[in-house]
């Protein structure tokens, strides 16, 4: 098991200067277009992360009619359990979690106020 302790941001910031915003400013649904996440900080700063969509796969098999002419099952089923994401409520200022599966991941606040996930290694 192993635990990652830290901020969620890719960059630590010093100096009393803390995330005021973060917003999605660009947004595209095209396999392999470009998203872009802006935060802004206390002081003004904005950094902007772009995030890639996967490329489309191929379409799949149609499956085989069933007796009742419902679809058989072929094609392919993709596990999503474990992905989780954050997101900033823009009324509220809170930060929520988003995730998949049944159960939540291991998030926890330390005594530093850090963010702590621990997980298994597979």
């Amino acid at each position: 098991m192993s635990t990652y302790y830290g901020l969620i941001m890719p960059q630590v910031y010093t100096g009393g200067v803390y995330i005021r915003s973060i917003r999605q400013t660009k947004t595209s649904t095209e396999s392999g277009g470009v998203n872009e996440i802006t935060s802004t900080l206390t002081n003004r700063k904005q950094d902007v992360f772009q995030i890639r969509n996967g490329e489309q796969g191929e379409k799949g098999d149609k499956g085989d009619r069933g007796e009742k002419g419902e679809q058989g099952e072929k094609g392919a089923t993709v596990e999503t359990a474990g992905m989780f994401g954050f997101s900033i409520d823009e009324t509220t200022g809170n930060l929520t979690l988003s995730y998949s599966g049944d159960s939540a991941p291991d998030l926890a606040v330390n005594g530093n106020g850090e963010l702590v996930y621990t997980y298994e290694e597979a």
